[in-house]
């Protein structure tokens, strides 16, 4: 870290510091503000109680309010005063992030931030590309070394087995049709004529 870095950054450290202890300085006052006015709430409820007891309840009533409003005045100018300085630290700190952000070294290292990023996108793209390459490359010898059974030529044995298949389903085939053609011609064939009856008949003698 060169010079001119750890001065800014003593600085930086110094205001965060600084607004770090106002900060703390502001909430202890508000809480301090806070128990003020819950001491004149409490004060006006008791006052609005003993209102009743008296003759005249509204006038009572009306100066019960109007020392109400008089003692929150200075607590509420104070509260207007601590928002008006939140709001001005606040609006510094933005100014000094912003001058931060502009200076030379941030944006030196803002700069070096993107190199590294744009240097580790590249990286990992090229480590991409190589595993895939490797990948497609095993792929391809594996398909080279071990073919697959479906482009593989069938051998001579597997040939001749086929067709002795071939050829005897082919027989069965045939007897199975020959076997339907002659019992068809069998339920065709017409039934034999019954025979002559006879139309003389010889008595035998009498004797």
């Amino acid at each position: 870290m060169t010079l001119r870095s750890a001065v800014c950054w003593g600085l930086a450290w110094l205001s965060c510091a600084a607004a770090g202890a106002q900060a703390q300085d502001a909430v202890t006052e508000r809480e301090l503000l806070q128990r003020q006015r819950q001491v004149i709430e409490n004060r006006y409820s008791q006052d609005i109680q003993n209102c009743y007891q008296r003759f005249a309840v509204n006038d009572c009533k009306q100066e019960a309010a109007k020392a109400h409003r008089e003692g929150l005045k200075p607590l509420r100018a104070r509260e207007q005063a601590l928002d008006a300085a939140e709001r001005a630290d606040k609006a510094q700190a933005k100014k000094e992030r912003v001058a931060e952000r502009l200076s030379p070294h941030a944006q030196e290292e803002q700069a070096q931030r993107r190199a590294q990023a744009v240097e580790q996108q590249k990286n990992a793209e090229q480590k991409n590309r190589e595993k895939q390459q490797a990948h497609a490359e095993r792929a391809d010898k594996r398909s080279v070394e071990t073919p697959s059974r479906d482009v593989a030529r069938p051998t001579e044995a597997e040939l001749r087995t086929s067709e002795q298949n071939h050829a005897r389903k082919l027989q069965e085939a045939e007897a199975h049709r020959a076997a339907n053609e002659q019992r068809r011609q069998d339920r065709q064939k017409p039934l034999a004529a019954p025979l002559p009856v006879p139309t003389h008949v010889p008595h035998a003698d009498k004797s």
